[in-house]
């Protein structure tokens, strides 16, 4: 993924607005033993949580799962998915070359801040835009 396109979903999260059903986002580090760490932020996410927020909470989770399970690509280090259930649903999964760290958010939109870091760390920007890559040992 380049400086742009993932300035691009940056940008297309940024602009959800808020929604009937929480919105999750869940970043991993594919090389950890990220399924702890998951389970554990899940259930933590959930103390509090509304009936209704639960149930659409839960829908969401489920299709975290089914990509977890069946789309990652072998390559993959880092993993940042997003979704959302309800009247106004959407699903974005996006993986990187790079880990992310453990986290998954419950909110009324989507966080970006991780992949804004990411952004950050990885490119600088050109003067047209596209991006250059740089390597941080």
């Amino acid at each position: 993924m380049d400086y742009l396109e993932l300035q691009d979903h940056i940008r297309y999260l940024e602009s959800l607005a808020e929604a009937d059903a929480p919105t999750v986002s869940c970043h991993l580090d594919l090389s950890s033993p990220y399924r702890q760490s998951f389970n554990v932020q899940v259930r933590a996410v959930t103390v509090g949580m509304r009936q209704q927020e639960r149930a659409a909470f839960w829908g969401t989770l489920g299709r975290i799962e089914v990509f977890l399970d069946t789309g990652l690509h072998p390559e993959t280090k880092g993993v940042a998915i997003f979704g959302r259930g309800g009247k106004t649903p959407f699903f974005l999964a996006l993986q990187f070359d790079a880990p992310l760290p453990n986290r998954v958010r419950v909110g009324a939109t989507p966080e970006t801040s991780v992949l804004v870091e990411l952004r950050d760390s990885l490119f600088t920007p050109a003067e047209n835009g596209a991006g250059v890559l740089t390597l941080d040992a």
